[in-house]
């Protein structure tokens, strides 16, 4: 499998943190709204419904340096439309102590109403050193950018719900969590395009479909018979993914999974498996657990 440098050069960012004094707290949650034609973050525009912002990443840097949270969440609701810029988050916002306290809202009911698609090598989200947000009701479609959807890293958090994977470049992937990064499933969502890997686990990371090994909780559904190029669920590097009771409704091309150093855990899943169209392989020590509550889920 190729290895993505650039991954590392994402993750491996210096970052710059505004100190939390002197910021300005938000008691009880704030909302800030984004539209595709939406104005600059430049103080003029402030956010709200009747001045919304256009770019995540400046919206991002500007909320950190200018706000605290004393209670509540931050939420950046996305209103229909496409955003050619992503968002990458280099440690929690001031006083967040979880990932539900910074939350990516777009369309939760459409989710390929809202389409993340940058240029270049960019990714649509990264979350690294501490950062950690949760996202819900977006697409995002990688044709104009050769960089993973998803990456999360150095001990990160992102909480998934209901969200869309369209295409993506071989040899990049829909979701990459290394250097210890956590990922967690909370709702059914859609692929509609292919990738190296759907998921790839490396370096201690953990992932989590929060099932807890009941079945229909969480059911994806998979159009176009996109292809995998290396398998649909990649765990490397002494990680773990828990997939338990997971309803994968339709079909894909490529190795159902890829196991090296780590454990996945499809347990409880009818039938017993994933999508691809070649077998899985396990090799060096790699663990496939087929039987509910075999594998112990923590972050």
């Amino acid at each position: 499998m190729k290895r993505n440098l650039l991954i590392c050069a994402l993750l491996l960012m210096t970052p710059s943190f505004g100190m939390a004094q002197g910021l300005e707290p938000i008691e009880g949650g704030r909302t800030f709204y984004f539209t595709q034609n939406g104005g600059p973050v430049d103080g003029v525009c402030d956010g709200s419904l009747t001045c919304p912002w256009a770019n995540l990443q400046n919206a991002y840097d500007y909320v950190r340096t200018h706000f605290r949270l004393a209670s509540g969440a931050i939420t950046f609701k996305l209103a229909d439309g496409v955003y050619p810029t992503g968002l990458q988050v280099t440690g929690p916002l001031p006083g967040q102590q979880s990932p539900h306290l910074f939350r990516i809202i777009g369309n939760v009911a459409t989710p390929s109403a809202v389409v993340i698609r940058p240029s270049g090598t960019q990714p649509s989200f990264v979350a690294a050193y501490s950062g950690m947000f949760y996202l819900d009701g977006v697409k995002m479609d990688h044709v104009n950018t050769m960089q993973d959807s998803i990456l999360i890293g150095q001990e990160a958090s992102v909480i998934l719900g209901n969200v869309e994977f369209g295409y993506n470049f071989n040899p990049y992937n829909h979701i990459s969590v290394q250097f210890g990064g956590y990922l967690e499933v909370t709702k059914s969502y859609t692929i509609s395009g292919g990738a190296q890997c759907h998921i790839l686990m490396g370096d201690t990371s953990k992932g989590y479909y929060a099932t807890n090994g009941q079945q229909n909780l969480i059911n994806v559904a998979i159009t176009g018979n996109p292809e995998f190029y290396v398998a649909f669920l990649c765990v490397r590097g002494a990680s773990s993914l828990n997939a338990q009771a997971i309803g994968w409704n339709g079909a894909a091309r490529g190795r159902k999974f890829l196991i090296e150093f780590s454990a996945l855990d499809i347990g409880g899943t009818e039938p017993c498996d994933v999508p691809g169209n070649q077998p899985g392989r396990i090799r060096y020590g790699g663990q496939l657990l087929t039987h509910p509550g075999d594998f112990v889920q923590g972050n």
